[in-house]
């Protein structure tokens, strides 16, 4: 019965002990800020692809022997990929790897709503690549 007893109080005082919970805390902004550095990278990776498929279509839009139909594609395609790297420029100047707020729920929320929108920008790497390289594989 005494180490029952010995065993319970144990618990209740490490496991309400303040510094777990900051702990716990750190762990999770560290794993968003994670989260969303991988992708950000990832789509570093991507910027180049979509430097190159814009010159590609550019060119292309410049040959006189497209159509205007086509023409209206690749323009449109060139101003998606445009649209695309402008947004991961404007995330990356606006993000803030070491934001920090007083209060770590407000700090782990403001690192979810940067994958969020870090996550938009790759769908539109995404669409925008898939885009282009369709209009490159025809020619």
């Amino acid at each position: 019965m005494r180490l029952i007893l010995v065993s319970t109080l144990l618990f209740i005082t490490f496991s309400c002990t303040p510094g777990n919970k900051p702990s716990n805390w750190h762990e999770k902004i560290e794993f968003e800020k994670k989260k969303v550095l991988n992708l950000h990278d990832t789509l570093m990776l991507e910027l180049k692809h979509v430097s190159n498929l814009l010159k590609s279509l550019k060119v292309a839009v410049n040959d006189s022997t497209l159509d205007r139909k086509t023409i209206n594609s690749y323009e449109l395609t060139i101003s998606e990929l445009a649209n695309a790297d402008k947004k991961m420029w404007d995330w990356m100047h606006n993000f803030n790897l070491a934001y920090k707020h007083t209060q770590d729920s407000i700090t782990l929320i403001y690192f979810k709503n940067q994958y969020k929108e870090i996550d938009s920008v790759r769908a539109l790497f995404d669409s925008s690549i898939l885009a282009g390289e369709e209009l490159i594989s025809r020619e």
